[in-house]
């Protein structure tokens, strides 16, 4: 058996082996959000629309069941209740892309999907209500050209690109020009 001396840097290796995308986070306004937990990554999402929604004078609370966050106007008594979907978008690729996943439309209490995409430098967020996402999930390219769950018509799925992002309405952005 041989014994190995030197020094080798751990970190130049890593960085070789980095796909493209790692790169552009490394450093980056929201790196750690990569390292957080699947349930955190959601939570993220739930609290930056929570967020948001009281500066623009909503009262909005997280829910645990039959969707993630109900909101209203102050003053108003029904609730509105959303399904909040959140990922980091991947920009390996030749094109970014953010894939979410099981949007349940047998769930019928949520009345709007927000679909939260979290860059290194940003944060970009879309949404559609349950009956323009239902009544046209079969038609569009978003949710077509996707991953589902195999044999199941319960868990839905939707991948935006740059080239399919219109069929979604932006509600919030945060980019500072071309800056991703």
């Amino acid at each position: 058996m041989i014994t190995l001396t030197g020094d080798v840097s751990t970190s130049k290796t890593i960085e070789k082996l980095q796909r493209k995308g790692n790169k552009l986070w490394k450093g980056s306004e929201n790196e750690s959000f990569k390292y957080l937990s699947n349930q955190g990554k959601g939570k993220f999402g739930v609290l930056t629309i929570e967020n948001l929604l009281k500066q623009q004078g909503y009262q909005a609370e997280q829910i645990n069941d039959e969707g993630d966050l109900k909101y209203r106007k102050i003053g108003n008594k029904k609730w509105i209740k959303v399904e909040v979907k959140t990922c980091t978008v991947n920009l390996d690729g030749k094109e970014e892309t953010a894939w979410f996943n099981q949007i349940r439309p047998n769930q019928e209490s949520w009345k709007e999907v927000w679909l939260v995409s979290v860059y290194p430098n940003h944060v970009k967020i879309f949404a559609k209500s349950r009956e323009e996402f239902l009544n046209n999930v079969d038609t569009m390219d978003s949710t077509q050209r996707t991953l589902n769950h195999v044999g199941t018509n319960e868990l839905l799925g939707v991948t935006l690109r740059p080239d399919n992002m219109h069929e979604w309405t932006m509600v919030y952005s945060n980019q500072n020009g071309g800056r991703l």
